[in-house]
């Protein structure tokens, strides 16, 4: 599908999809009844062996509405961080809102999106979340994902140390941001401590005080909350500490190649760096012993 536009769109929704049937027509949905001047809805899907394609032509079809819609299906799986890469590469505008494919966006989300980003020079803006189970039962008196970090302080000082900075699926980026520091290139990490980590780096980070997004637990980004056993729970905690670690790796080359200013913050990361190592060499101990 053509890209030309007679109007450039002020923001790009991209929504990126992987084996969502079941969820995706309603978060489609969300996006299509966003109340804001036109914007591109991009949605992407990554090879998805279920229907969820399916799904998602029968969302679009028929839509007459204001926003631009482009759909995109890749011919191969390409994992979280490259098909992050390709829709961010794709995204006609220079503002880009991240939507999960079993996420809800509340109708005013783009529109305070794109509000805070003409009123500020972020190149990261994020709001709070409302956490939801598969079934929408309301989560949001459990403790179920960290506390953010960035909910209080922004800071490259919270952005070296932390592994929760905010939620993905409720953030955009500028993509200012890109043309700085490129895209991602290790596929192990999370792309929002990445992002969030550069765009604290250039002290350019927003917060909307609001929840615009409903976040679902349960889903493809939360699926470790449904391992079994006390040997597959030991093997998903192996896999974190290992993504903790490159993370840490990647916030280090970061700061040495574009901001030698914060080179100060180096010893502060390998301590982290180095406390995440000796988590993993215990849970591999902890593993043969199960």
């Amino acid at each position: 599908m053509s890209n030309y536009y007679p109007y450039m769109p002020v923001a790009t929704m991209v929504l990126m999809s992987y084996n969502q049937a079941d969820v995706i027509s309603e978060s489609i949905k969300a996006l299509l009844d966003q109340e804001c001047e036109p914007v591109e809805i991009m949605i992407s899907d990554d090879c998805s062996s279920d229907k969820t394609w399916d799904r998602i032509v029968e969302a679009v079809s028929g839509y007459d509405g204001p926003h631009i819609i482009r759909l995109n299906r890749n011919r191969e799986n390409l994992g979280l961080i490259k098909h992050y890469n390709k829709c961010f590469s794709m995204a006609s505008a220079d503002i880009v809102i991240v939507c999960g494919g079993d996420d809800i966006s509340l109708p005013t989300r783009a529109k305070k999106i794109i509000d805070k980003f003409n009123e500020t020079n972020a190149l990261l803006v994020f709001s709070d979340v409302d956490k939801y189970a598969l079934n929408h039962r309301s989560l949001a008196d459990q403790i179920l994902i960290s506390p953010p970090k960035f909910y209080n302080k922004r800071s490259a000082y919270i952005g070296a140390k932390s592994i929760a900075l905010y939620v993905g699926a409720a953030a955009a980026y500028h993509k200012d941001l890109f043309v700085k520091y490129g895209y991602i290139e290790d596929d192990s990490v999370y792309e929002d401590l990445i992002l969030g980590f550069r765009a604290s780096l250039e002290d350019r980070v927003e917060m909307i005080n609001e929840k615009l997004v409903q976040y679902r637990i349960g889903g493809i980004s939360t699926n470790h909350l449904a391992c079994l056993g006390k040997e597959a729970d030991i093997a998903y905690r192996i896999t974190e500490a290992k993504r903790h670690m490159c993370v840490y790796r990647v916030r280090i080359t970061d700061i040495i190649m574009l901001k030698r200013e914060y080179l100060y913050l180096i010893p502060l990361i390998v301590f982290y760096l180095l406390k995440r190592s000796v988590r993993l060499l215990r849970l591999k101990l902890l593993l043969k012993l199960v």
